[in-house]
């Protein structure tokens, strides 16, 4: 067997993805050139956060692309031990990052700090003090790692505005902030702008989406993914299945899944 493939997971965000989309059904992919033929057995070394490794053969099964392919991996892969590395590294980017969002938190508006609503980006620029105003531009004019380690160490304030980021790929570190709350993630089900990912990351976390409100947020939401919607609607009632059913203000596909279910 030759050189084992290495697959860098060391950032959280990428391996809390890499988890969800491949470790847990037992497949990892690898980039390399050239890629070893189909079928042919490999070892893969996954690189984990705190300088952890595990090394696991496999059997190649697709290629992807050019330089990337698919590893059905052997034996069961630990994937309680792999969890557990990656809330210890965002544990502890959390408690490197408390005192800059704390401080961040403290130059903002106190209503706002308090508040369950998101604020706008019209009010955060027209209705907020310069010192507000200085903040929300010191976030937006952060580098991406930056945005990244604020978004899982940062407080209420933080949270609202970088889960309103032009930056898609930041809501999902919103998400995966310790102190988030499930108020917060109502608040932010609803919102129109929030990523592809954000939204799959909240329907398939078992609190979150054991709330009817924040189900019907998503069903209702025009971001969610069409192939979300028959998990979502399962989850409702009869009641809420006959409203979307009728409801003019959904897409055709929600209203027309929810008649089916009804009917069927």
């Amino acid at each position: 067997m030759s050189k084992a493939y290495r697959v860098e997971l060391t950032d959280p965000g990428k391996l809390r993805t890499v988890l969800g989309d491949y470790l847990k059904l037992g497949v990892c992919p690898i980039r390399a050139t050239p890629l070893p033929p189909l079928m042919s057995v490999v070892e893969v070394e996954l690189l984990l956060p705190g300088n952890r490794s595990l090394l696991h053969t496999g059997t190649v099964i697709r290629h992807s692309g050019p330089y990337e392919c698919l590893v059905q991996l052997s034996g069961s892969l630990d994937l309680a031990l792999i969890r557990q590395f990656l809330e210890e590294s965002e544990e502890e980017i959390a408690r490197s990052e408390t005192t800059r969002e704390d401080d961040l938190g403290e130059k903002l508006p106190e209503g706002t700090a308090q508040g369950g609503s998101i604020p706008q980006d019209s009010a955060a620029r027209g209705s907020a003090p310069q010192e507000s105003e200085d903040i929300y531009k010191q976030i937006q004019s952060a580098s991406v790692p930056e945005k990244q380690k604020l978004a899982r160490g940062g407080n209420q304030v933080v949270r609202n505005l970088l889960i309103r980021d032009r930056m898609k790929g930041i809501h999902v570190f919103v998400l995966m902030n310790p102190r988030i709350t499930s108020e917060e993630v109502t608040e932010y089900s609803k919102l129109a702008g929030l990523s592809k990912e954000a939204i799959q990351m909240i329907a398939g976390n078992r609190v979150w989406s054991s709330s009817p409100q924040v189900v019907m947020n998503l069903v209702k939401n025009p971001s969610t993914p069409q192939d979300l919607l028959p998990t979502l609607l399962r989850r409702l009632g009869q009641n809420q299945l006959r409203i979307l059913a009728k409801s003019s203000d959904v897409r055709t596909q929600v209203s027309a899944l929810a008649r089916k279910m009804l009917y069927s």
